[in-house]
């Protein structure tokens, strides 16, 4: 018989806070699944205090948010909501439903989140603790934030609030998280300083108290001009959440370098991104960050040209809106079909929607309708409708006037100043358009400005859809107007920082020995030479038994390849010849704002020559020097020793496949053979027992009938 059941001896405060404490350690040390484990194994205790469940609850979901088990994370959610319903404080409802928005945010519900987190705050604020309400503050910041563009300047004012608190209670790991959100909603007003220096601050303490999630999260939240420093911090950001073992925060960084890649004109590197982070998104089930990709992938398809993959990207959206029981907005949803529609030569239908996109009473903020007007004000002129399209164009610059001229993160502003000019044009208003070009020109200019790579400056140059033709019509105007050079050519002044891509070229090295395949690689290798040179046109050719094979090529819309390679061969045969690395610029005699630099360097393996890596750029756009040739040559270097390992690897697996494939046809063979050597020996037997001949002529062709799988069979004797 079992003895009676001895009652559990409840936790002294004592233990209570110690097991707390040793999760929110293991949290910090970035190991998750061990601080989910721990306080699992705390929750177990049936006499824990209510308050003490709670606080172990939430960092259990803050470590099941951060390893992207939020089923997990909102079933904790519900546990603290019913815990509140003993409780029945304020405190803990407020940290119940603070804890309730974060899942919400994360999966994607922001419009539940919005109410949540509203709620929270009022119910800390009746706590009268100002610890909770400082964390509802920023919390209310960060969904305010992250799901609707026009309240930027209210969430901004929560997480100033939260700021100040947290100062007064000297808390610098939480002052250090609502200084991101401050940076975060400031850049989203376009107060860059301001953003800066929030984020500044936000870094040190986090550096300083060795926090590496907020300095993950800090240096995410710099917005920088300098998109070069942009894409190293964000490098550095994903270490840091990967430390923290923070996979959500390593998808929103991927996101955030794809949207850095585009901006750059860099299409091909960030749709690669943005794949990789829809495929870790659905694989987590964060849904937020999965929609938010898939609107992005089909811009930045749509920037690069392809149209088909960008109605396919914009479909798989609208699909994963109605399976969550998600509704677009309707404005979003009608500019981004009518941008598309106009993108593909249906302008009249893409005009039409634009326009009623613009009659959406939610979309209230500036930026949004500066975007709508600009795209609009294309769509008429494409339509042949050019006093329309001033009409749109005309509204967007307004609108940019109105908030004093200044960059924005949702766009190029360069593009509203490049439609107007445009327009203009269309209308007769050549002085008018004159000085639109101008602004647009600046626009760039001041863009470029701050980009302190070289290779990285000239992507932006000559490979986006609009500043490309922004920076040709202002060369052509420049000369009609006999400009002066330093005038005329702006957009190639500034100084570069030769460090980052040679720093670039380290990361590289490394990311050529993790690909699996020829192929891959052979992509990898093109938009690596057109990321560190800033090249127009890149051609990888390959020795081949059969000749040269163009491997990968990179080359503006319209122009062709092929052509390209049997224009350059002289130059590929002098560089098997020579086995070096050049630099040429021609024509000779002409302004070097006319003429093409080009680069050829082999690819050269353990004295085996494999290849050749081309590129090439218009004056117009850049120049290449003696630096950009010893980059290449590195480049080449490195991918050479990649490409014969890969080689080497691909040509073991084969012979293990044919290997394979000899034994599997040489056992079918034993096997079939043993199979005739048993028909024989059967046919014998029966003959050795039957001597009657039409015994033997019906055994034979009993055996044969089996075999052959057929009733028609007829012996003839001779």
């Amino acid at each position: 018989m079992p003895g009676p059941k001895k009652s559990q001896t409840p936790k002294t405060p004592a233990r209570v806070a110690t097991a707390i404490a040793h999760v929110a350690e293991l949290a910090a040390a970035g190991r998750r699944s061990e601080a989910i484990a721990q306080a699992s194994v705390a929750l177990t205790e049936t006499s824990l205090p209510v308050a003490a469940r709670l606080d172990l609850l939430e960092l259990r979901i803050d470590s099941l948010i951060a390893s992207a088990e939020l089923i997990r994370a909102a079933a904790d959610a519900d546990s603290m909501l019913a815990l509140t319903r003993k409780s029945r404080g304020s405190a803990a409802q407020a940290q119940a439903l603070h804890n309730l928005a974060r899942v919400q945010l994360r999966r994607g519900s922001s419009a539940d989140a919005r109410g949540t987190v509203s709620a929270a705050l009022a119910a800390a604020r009746r706590s009268g603790d100002p610890a909770l309400e400082a964390a509802c503050l920023t919390r209310h910041a960060e969904v305010l934030t992250r799901s609707r563009r026009g309240d930027y300047d209210i969430a901004a004012d929560s997480a100033a609030r939260a700021v100040a608190l947290l100062d007064t209670l000297g808390r610098p790991r939480e002052r250090g998280q609502a200084l991101c959100e401050l940076s975060l909603a400031l850049s989203r007003l376009g107060r860059a300083a301001e953003s800066e220096a929030a984020a500044q601050q936000a870094l040190a303490l986090a550096q300083r108290s060795g926090d590496r999630l907020g300095q993950a999260n800090a240096l995410n939240a710099f917005a920088d001009d300098d998109l070069a420093l942009r894409m190293r911090r964000l490098a550095q950001a994903r270490d840091c959440f990967e430390a923290a073992g923070h996979v959500l925060g390593e998808i929103v960084v991927v996101t955030n370098l794809a949207n850095a890649c585009s901006a750059l004109g860099l299409q091909r590197r960030a749709i690669r991104l943005y794949h990789a982070g829809i495929d870790t998104a659905q694989r987590i089930g964060a849904n937020g960050t999965e929609r938010l990709l898939r609107w992005n992938l089909t811009l930045a398809e749509a920037e690069r040209g392809d149209l088909d993959a960008a109605q396919m990207a914009l479909a798989q959206r609208f699909a994963h809106d109605e399976r969550d029981g998600i509704v677009m907005t309707a404005g979003f949803r009608d500019y981004i079909v009518g941008h598309l529609a106009t993108l593909a030569g249906q302008a009249t239908e893409g005009l039409r929607l634009l326009q009623r996109a613009l009659r959406d009473r939610q979309l209230s903020d500036a930026p949004t309708r500066m975007l709508f007007s600009m795209a609009a004000g294309w769509a008429a002129l494409s339509a042949g409708r050019p006093a329309a399209a001033l009409t749109h164009t005309r509204r967007a610059v307004a609108l940019h006037r109105g908030i004093g001229l200044k960059p924005l993160v949702e766009m190029e502003v360069s593009e509203v100043w490049w439609r107007h000019c445009e327009a203009l044009r269309a209308n007769g208003r050549e002085d008018e358009a004159d000085n639109a070009l101008a602004r647009a020109y600046r626009f760039v200019c001041d863009r470029v400005a701050s980009v302190s790579d070289d290779g990285l400056r000239r992507n932006f140059l000559n490979k986006s859809r609009t500043v490309r033709p922004i920076v040709l019509a202002w060369l052509a105007h420049a000369r009609q107007q006999s400009l002066p050079r330093a005038q005329a050519e702006a957009h190639l002044a500034g100084t570069a920082d030769f460090r980052q891509p040679f720093e670039r070229l380290v990361d590289t090295g490394l990311r050529l020995n993790e690909l699996r395949s020829t192929d891959e690689l052979h992509e990898f290798l093109i938009d690596e030479a057109t990321e560190l040179s800033g090249a127009e046109r890149v051609l990888l050719v390959l020795e081949a038994p059969e000749g040269w094979q163009l491997a990968g090529a990179l080359v503006p819309r319209g122009e062709d390849e092929q052509a390209l390679l049997q224009a350059v061969t002289p130059w590929l045969e002098e560089a098997r010849r020579t086995r070096t690395a050049s630099l040429r610029v021609g024509p000779e005699g002409a302004e070097a704002i006319d003429q093409r630099s080009c680069l050829i360097a082999p690819l050269i393996a353990q004295q085996e020559l494999v290849g050749y890596l081309y590129a090439d750029i218009e004056g117009a756009f850049g120049r290449f020097a003696e630096t950009d040739r010893d980059l290449l040559a590195m480049l080449a270097s490195q991918a050479a020793v990649a490409l014969a390992n890969l080689r080497f690897a691909e040509g073991l697996e084969r012979k293990v496949v044919e290997r394979t494939a000899q034994l599997q046809a040489s056992t079918a063979q034993a096997e079939q053979r043993a199979d005739e050597l048993a028909l024989i020996n059967s046919i014998q037997q029966g003959m050795a027992a039957r001597l009657e001949f039409q015994a033997i002529v019906d055994l034979v062709g009993d055996q044969l009938r089996e075999v052959l799988k057929t009733d028609d069979i007829a012996i003839s004797w001779i």
